[in-house]
């Protein structure tokens, strides 16, 4: 009977010790995944606002990428790929920011 419980306590310790670094394992890709998310989101939320405020690069004159996003949107539709880049435009010495969708 001892070496019953023994075993049953080692194979409990033993599980326990797996499943704790696969939960260590997974918390450091669910870390690193919401961060990318985050920054991709923060990106997004300020090229809608440059966009409200000075509106879209309509070609007019040559360009310097200050931020370019790529990433997945998730809506009720399913998944898109949205891409949005935001821009300085220098026109008669003066420099404004556009966004090209």
């Amino acid at each position: 009977m001892a070496k019953f419980i023994l075993g049953f306590c080692v194979g409990i310790a033993m599980s326990g010790i797996c499943i704790f670094g696969l939960l260590i394992a997974k918390g450091r890709t669910s870390f690193v995944e919401g961060r990318t998310k985050g920054i991709a989101v923060g990106r997004f939320e300020a090229a809608e606002a440059i966009e409200k405020e000075f509106g879209h690069y309509k070609g007019e004159s040559a360009y310097q990428v200050l931020l370019s996003t790529t990433g997945r949107v998730t809506s009720y539709s399913g998944t898109v790929i949205k891409t949005n880049t935001v821009v300085c435009i220098e026109t008669n010495g003066v420099k404004t920011v556009r966004v090209i969708p």
